[in-house]
């Protein structure tokens, strides 16, 4: 703040005695000074402008504001009043925060001791919008393949658009009719950008000539289209009633483990039973290796899920005629359950690399602080096990994945290492590591490694919930079993 101080100035009048003062005054400058204009301004959100208040005088300005605001829509902060020195200038924020889908105006007044310029007041303007929302625009509503000899295979597309202002979100594409028609490019969980489009590739492959008939839905967070619908028509649509799948299953399982899905409730609506099943995975997080059914062809069988991330299940019934039915799909959230959960795969057929997850000061391959093939369920805590980690997958030969989990972990440091143990001929290969805190999955990274490197990925904190990885190159592993 620079401060300048003139002394008083006075004259003496020729022939007389008569003294003329100059006062030394502050003088009160506001910026905008008649207007203060928010741009528009989503609902119940807010945006801030700032108001200038300078003293271009030579004394301190003592400064007091009033808001006006009936709508209440308008704030300044808790204090009111200030002391502005000479030359200098104070920013006061205003926030603009609209209640409804309006044009509001307010005011703020600002009295001063400014003898010049004792009172300025600013009208405040703002609208309230309503938030940019996304729209799917479909350049058809129906496929019609036309006549497509038994056997052949037709291509036709229809083009997803996002003709609104924020992301369009697909769902889970459901089919119902024939199983005759395939999806080639699935949009199922795909984002859509403002004014971007994404192709849905359709193939029909009649197994009659009596023609084929479907329809493809899916959900959208489009307000005003919340399901889309695409009709599929094949060799003139054909009116013969299909076999109905359905799947019973859970939106969202603990991983790793075996999820079980029924669908014993599929039927056919002529009666020609008994139904063939058959499962497949449409759909598999990129961690995944061992993912599968264990009975693919029954109407009840689990599914085994190995990492985490999102599955896409689904059924095809027959019935007796050999007409088969349009997918059933069952979205399953692999959401671990765990507060700490680490995954580890690799691209090696026959590698054998193995998860390390070592507690505070504790060293690899030292009891009980290292959890690992070796030491797969140590006791770290006393809270009945729920701080205590479990080794749950340890794959030998190929591949992965290997994961390590802690329900509730007690406060401390938890450091992820990767050992590459023994390559069976695969010799240098590419590691890769995942790490998940309370149910979100906060870092993935790889790295190539040789035959008894270890691979220091990098350290858990808790309770922050926090990860941070280490840059340093492989090392030679201190040892190859437990203390």
């Amino acid at each position: 703040m620079n401060k300048t101080t003139l002394p008083m100035l006075f004259v003496l009048a020729c022939g007389g005695s008569e003294q003329t003062f100059s006062t030394i005054s502050p003088a009160m400058s506001v910026t905008p000074p008649e207007q203060l204009a928010f741009d528009d301004t989503i609902k119940d959100q807010s945006s801030t402008a700032p108001l200038y208040i300078s003293n271009a005088g030579l004394a301190n300005l003592e400064v007091s504001l009033t808001l006006n605001d009936d709508a209440g829509v308008f704030s300044v902060g808790e204090e009111t009043q200030w002391t502005i020195a000479p030359n200098d200038t104070m920013t006061l924020d205003v926030t603009f925060q609209p209640n409804n889908y309006l044009d509001f105006e307010g005011s703020v007044t600002l009295t001063s001791n400014d003898p010049e310029n004792p009172e300025v007041t600013t009208a405040l303007v703002g609208t309230g919008v309503s938030a940019p929302t996304p729209a799917l625009c479909l350049d058809r509503t129906a496929i019609d393949f036309g006549e497509v000899a038994q056997g052949s295979t037709a291509l036709e597309f229809v083009e997803l658009e996002n003709c609104g202002g924020a992301d369009l979100e697909i769902g889970l594409v459901e089919q119902t009719g024939s199983g005759s028609f395939s999806i080639q490019t699935d949009p199922t969980n795909h984002l859509i950008a403002p004014n971007h489009r994404l192709p849905m590739i359709v193939a029909y492959t009649p197994e009659s000539e009596s023609g084929d008939n479907a329809t493809l839905s899916f959900p959208t967070n489009d307000p005003d289209q919340p399901t889309a619908q695409v009709v599929l028509l094949g060799n003139g649509g054909g009116d013969i009633p299909f076999p109905v799948a359905t799947v019973d299953c859970p939106e969202n399982y603990n991983p790793p483990g075996f999820v079980p899905l029924s669908g014993a409730e599929s039927y056919d609506p002529e009666g020609l039973e008994p139904l063939t099943y058959e499962w497949s995975l449409a759909e598999a997080p990129s961690f995944s290796v061992e993912a599968a059914f264990t009975n693919p062809t029954e109407a009840d069988t689990d599914l085994f899920i190995d990492a985490a991330g999102d599955y896409v299940a689904q059924l095809v019934v027959e019935n007796t005629a050999g007409v088969r039915s349009a997918p059933a799909r069952c979205a399953i959230a692999g959401m671990p359950e765990d507060d700490i959960h680490v995954e580890l795969t690799w691209d090696g057929p026959a590698a054998d690399l193995d998860l390390h997850l070592i507690e505070n000061d504790g060293e690899m391959f030292e009891r009980p602080y290292d959890c690992t093939w070796c030491n797969s369920a140590p006791v770290w805590g006393a809270s009945g096990g729920d701080d205590d980690p479990r080794l749950d997958l340890d794959d030998r030969g190929g591949f992965g994945p290997e994961n390590i989990n802690v329900f509730k972990p007690a406060d401390g440091r938890y450091h992820v290492i990767v050992h590459y143990f023994d390559d069976h001929g695969d010799f240098a290969i590419t590691a890769k590591a995942r790490i998940w805190l309370e149910g979100s999955m906060v870092w993935e990274g790889a790295k190539v490694l040789e035959r008894n490197d270890a691979w220091q990925v990098g350290t858990i904190n808790w309770p922050e919930a926090t990860f941070g990885p280490l840059l340093d190159e492989p090392e030679a592993a201190p040892r190859r079993s437990c203390y």
